[in-house]
């Protein structure tokens, strides 16, 4: 399962549309959840970077981070709305939400203004 574009997950509950983005051990897909055709997004550990480390050590530092996220409500914070195993890969969904990523804003002008990162924290 090492590109999931195109898969269909949990039964077909879940369409695979488009890879996002890869971070330190995950990497980030859109997908549609079925029958009504919602956009989210889901997070799965980097199969690659599993290789060179403690598989059982990373699916178990994955599922904490799913369970903390979740129980985080706020409306400036992603909503979990569904975690589960698929082969042996731990997969984390959360609402989809549009625009643009804020590496592609705070990167770009490094280091970030102090205001301008005041005014990111405040909003969490």
């Amino acid at each position: 399962m090492a590109n999931l574009v195109g898969k269909a997950l949990q039964g077909g509950k879940y369409e695979i549309e488009a890879a996002l983005g890869r971070g330190g051990f995950g990497v980030t897909y859109r997908a549609a959840r079925m029958p009504l055709n919602q956009i989210v997004v889901i997070k799965t550990l980097d199969e690659a970077a599993s290789q060179t480390t403690d598989l059982q050590a990373q699916q178990q530092q994955f599922q904490e981070e799913a369970r903390r996220l979740a129980q985080c409500k706020h409306p400036n914070i992603v909503n979990v709305t569904d975690f589960f195993i698929e082969n042996g890969l731990p997969c984390l969904v959360m609402d989809y939400i549009p625009g643009q990523p804020l590496s592609e804003i705070v990167f770009p002008q490094r280091p970030l203004p102090e205001a301008d990162a005041l005014y990111y924290i405040r909003q969490i």
